[in-house]
Parts: structure tokens; C-alpha cells; sequence
């Protein structure tokens, strides 16, 4: 919590500066203002002002919570590394991983240019979207892209890996 420390006027600390009628009550506005340039990690961040004055029995407070917004980080691939060669009906288990961002970042997979996979999963820091196959013919030489987005991203971010699949005869 960031606080800020707010000291409300008196009367008497404002009596010369203004003509009252002795009838009417006056009451006199403080504010503060609080300029603060906002980075990814103030996101959540808790800001208060705290009032106090003399006549107040506890001091007045007002919070809020900074909702940041900002670009996810770039994608990273686990599950095969490039030069790897994978057996034909071998299971394959490729994850795009992408941590950060706010709102965190939709993933999609694309074989070949083609999209196959947009189902994805988020944590409290990161996005993940796993697909699993099983490894035939057409993979070999298959290029897998996974990008990664919010609103926040100009363009998808991405990460390619090209596949090497040799058949159970070599």
C-alpha cells in the first residue's frame, strides 16, 4: 500500500483569505493529486489518501487498485528442440508458454500456416496452450508456429520450430 498524507485546512488556517456571513458555515475542500508513471509490475498495486483533521474522529481514507495494462511477453516452445528427430507414431507434446501481460495473452498453434490449435489456459502470470499428436508423415519438415496476443499487441508475438519425423524403417 502507497499511502499519501493529506492535511485538511482549518478555519482558522484559511480566516484571512476569505469574507464569511456570521450565519452560514463554510467548509473548505482539500485536495491532492498523485502522478505516477504506471510499469507492469504496479499492476494490483494499492494507492490510499488518508484525510486527517482535528475534528475528525479517525481519518478518512480512500483506496484504489491500479488495473495495468500491457503487452504479454514473447512466446517460448517446450516439448522439441530443433535438429530432434521424432519416430513416426511417436506421441508428440508441444507447449507455447507465455508468461505476463494484462489481460493475459491468447495462444494459437499453426501447422504449416494453418491454424489447428486455438485452445489455451491461463494462471494468475501465464498462458499455455499444449497440443498433442501422434507423429505420421505429413509432420516431417512440418512447420509448428505458436503466437501469442492481447489487446495490447500491435502484432503476435512468435515462436517456430520445424519437425523432424523419420519413419520406424530408417
Amino acid at each position: 500500500m502507497k499511502p499519501c498524507l493529506v492535511r485538511v485546512a482549518t478555519v482558522a488556517d484559511r480566516i484571512e483569505n476569505i469574507t464569511t456571513d456570521a450565519e452560514m458555515p463554510r467548509r473548505f475542500d482539500t485536495r491532492s493529486k498523485l502522478t505516477i508513471r504506471a510499469q507492469p509490475n504496479d499492476n494490483d498495486a494499492d494507492y490510499t489518501c488518508e484525510a486527517r483533521h482535528p475534528a475528525l474522529i479517525a481519518p478518512k481514507r480512500a483506496s484504489v487498485a491500479l488495473n495495468i495494462q500491457y503487452p504479454p511477453g514473447p512466446p517460448e516452445i517446450i516439448g522439441y528442440t530443433e535438429g530432434e528427430t521424432v519416430r513416426m507414431g511417436q506421441e508428440v507434446k508441444l507447449e507455447c508458454i507465455s508468461r505476463g501481460g494484462n489481460p493475459l495473452a491468447e495462444i494459437v498453434w499453426y501447422k504449416n500456416e494453418k491454424k489447428i490449435d486455438h485452445n489455451y489456459e491461463t494462471n494468475a502470470r501465464e498462458s499455455r496452450n499444449v497440443y498433442v499428436f501422434r507423429a505420421d508423415a505429413s509432420d516431417n519438415n512440418a512447420r509448428f508456429r505458436c503466437e501469442a496476443k492481447n489487446l495490447l499487441s500491435p502484432t503476435p508475438m512468435k515462436a517456430e520450430i520445424t519437425l523432424t519425423v523419420h519413419s520406424l524403417k530408417q
